[in-house]
């Protein structure tokens, strides 16, 4: 068994609960819940931290926002438990991107918040024409992002000529 721990903010953990029910039946997802002042007071990673030194089956931390997991390498390895865990998540930012290619955070799926709006747009305007809106149309590119594959960029911008491809399909 092993267990993953994630830090919950959107509707991400629902279809990660449902990959690991699939591709892993042995494994248990648990969440972390936390409260605002948590959250407002910085006290995100000492509550991970302390999840993490209450229960040795966690071996994965599961972040839904790149945002949640700053600085969590460096409160993990001053608790002395960096090494229980592997860290991954959905949309890194800077710092996740630095600490995968450091080897501290193992893979993030990048997320580009600037093409989700376009792709959002995109779609608004299609319904407006009475243009159908498939969902093959609303699947936005990704990455899975490893020390190996991770490259040169401080950020996951990706495609990075996304605005031109919708400003060309824009004026068709």
């Amino acid at each position: 068994d092993r267990d993953v721990t994630g830090v919950q903010t959107c509707a991400l953990p629902i279809s990660f609960q449902k990959i690991v029910d699939a591709k892993c039946p042995g494994c248990t997802v648990k969440y972390l819940n936390l409260t605002l002042p948590q959250i407002a007071n910085g006290q995100t990673g000492s509550a991970i931290v302390a999840a993490v030194r209450a229960d040795s089956s966690v071996h994965y931390l599961a972040f839904d926002d790149g945002a949640w997991a700053d600085g969590i390498t460096s409160e993990l390895a001053a608790a002395g438990v960096l090494n229980q865990v592997k860290i991954m998540g959905e949309a890194p930012d800077q710092d996740e991107m630095a600490q995968t290619r450091a080897g501290k955070e193992a893979a993030w799926a990048g997320w580009y918040p600037q093409e989700a709006v376009m792709e959002a747009y995109d779609a608004m305007f299609r319904n407006l024409e009475g243009m159908p809106v498939s969902q093959a149309d609303l699947t936005m590119p990704t990455q899975l992002i490893t020390k190996s594959t991770i490259g040169r960029s401080d950020t996951w911008t990706y495609p990075a000529n996304a605005l031109q491809q919708y400003e060309a399909l824009w004026k068709k």
